[in-house]
């Protein structure tokens, strides 16, 4: 099987563009989307139809998760994202964030959490073609760090990754610690911005 888990899905705009490379065959993915933030739901929820009619894919391939990706089951507060479009100028708020960043001024929410290492031995096996996308606004750090003492990093055979370094300011230099560990691992990293 291959399957592609989108954590951080906002709009379903990264799994449009993994469907859209001429090399995939999207009738063979089984999509996972994470999505927190309670002002997206209906964006995410309008993206995932319109790309489930536009690749005809089959209600069981496509996954929305309600809930961030975290290292442990429960809940987590953050604050809203104060704009209304990202940064890439799209529709749909980034989030905001649990940890210190300039937009995430909004009010205080508080969301459902799944640990996401659990998630990932339950729904995959180590056969499996796994591409997991990471943009969590700054949480990215925890998440690999427990998925590494975990084990479970090795379910994933690429990791494309948005690093926040510059809201966490405690784990600056880790992005290249981390990817260093991944890539011993034979792990495919890469970067997106």
């Amino acid at each position: 099987r291959k399957v592609f888990l989108d954590l951080g899905a906002r709009t379903g705009d990264s799994v449009e563009k993994m469907l859209i490379k001429t090399h995939t065959d999207y009738a063979d993915y089984i999509i996972h989307a994470f999505e927190c933030n309670p002002d997206n739901m209906a964006l995410i929820k309008d993206g995932l139809n319109r790309l489930s009619v536009k690749y005809s894919l089959r209600p069981e391939q496509v996954v929305l998760v309600e809930a961030a990706a975290w290292i442990q089951d429960g809940t987590l507060s953050f604050h809203m994202d104060s704009r209304n479009v990202g940064v890439d100028g799209q529709p749909g708020k980034t989030g905001g964030s649990l940890f210190d960043s300039p937009h995430a001024l909004g009010s205080l929410v508080t969301v459902p959490s799944v640990d996401f290492s659990k998630y990932l031995e339950s729904t995959v096996q180590y056969i499996d073609h796994v591409i997991c996308k990471i943009d969590i606004e700054g949480a990215e750090y925890e998440l690999l760090t427990h998925m590494i003492r975990r084990g479970t990093i090795i379910l994933c055979d690429v990791v494309m990754i948005e690093w926040h370094s510059r809201f966490r300011t405690q784990w600056r230099g880790w992005d290249a610690e981390l990817e260093s560990m991944l890539k011993a691992l034979h792990i495919h990293v890469v970067r997106i911005d």
